[in-house]
C-alpha cells in the first residue's frame, strides 16, 4: 500500500477491508506511520466474530459526562463510563470510510492510554510481529 493509494480484499463475495497507508508527519517524537484497516458491509461478518474488530461489531452501551476544556480548545476532554470502566476521552476528528475510499470527516471519541478499559485486554495483545508464522 502506497500513500494516497488503498487495497481492497474481499473474503468470498462477503465482507470487505479498505487498508490504507496513514503517513505521519516526519521526524515526530512518537508516533509512526501506520496502516489503517477497514470494514465495509460488516452486516456480513459471523454474529460470533470477535476479537479487536469483533468485540466492537455488536455496539457497546457508554455514557460521556464531564465535558470540559481540553488541552487544545477545539478538541474538549470527557469521561467515558463503558464495559464498566471509566475512562479519560477527547473529541475529535476522524475520518470515516465506509462510503467512500477517500473518507469523510466524522466526530469521534479519542481514547487515552491505548485503549484501556475500552478494549478487551491489553494492545499488546493485537499486535502481530509476524503475519506469516505459524503459532
Amino acid at each position: 500500500v502506497t500513500k494516497d493509494g488503498k487495497l481492497t480484499v474481499t473474503l468470498k463475495d462477503s465482507v470487505k477491508f479498505i487498508i490504507l497507508l496513514h503517513k505521519v508527519w516526519k521526524k515526530h517524537p512518537y508516533h509512526r506511520d501506520y496502516l489503517g484497516i477497514y470494514t465495509v458491509d460488516t452486516h456480513l461478518l459471523s454474529p460470533s466474530v470477535h476479537g479487536l474488530l469483533g468485540q466492537f461489531y455488536h455496539g457497546i452501551d457508554f455514557e460521556v459526562t464531564n465535558l470540559h476544556p481540553g488541552e487544545d480548545p477545539e478538541k474538549p476532554d470527557a469521561t467515558m463510563f463503558v464495559k464498566g470502566q471509566e475512562i479519560n476521552v477527547t473529541r475529535g476528528w476522524q475520518r470515516d470510510f465506509k462510503r467512500n475510499w477517500k473518507g469523510e470527516n466524522v466526530p469521534c471519541w479519542f481514547v487515552h492510554n491505548n485503549g484501556l478499559g475500552l478494549i478487551d485486554g491489553v494492545e499488546a495483545d493485537y499486535i502481530v510481529s509476524d503475519l506469516f508464522t505459524a503459532v
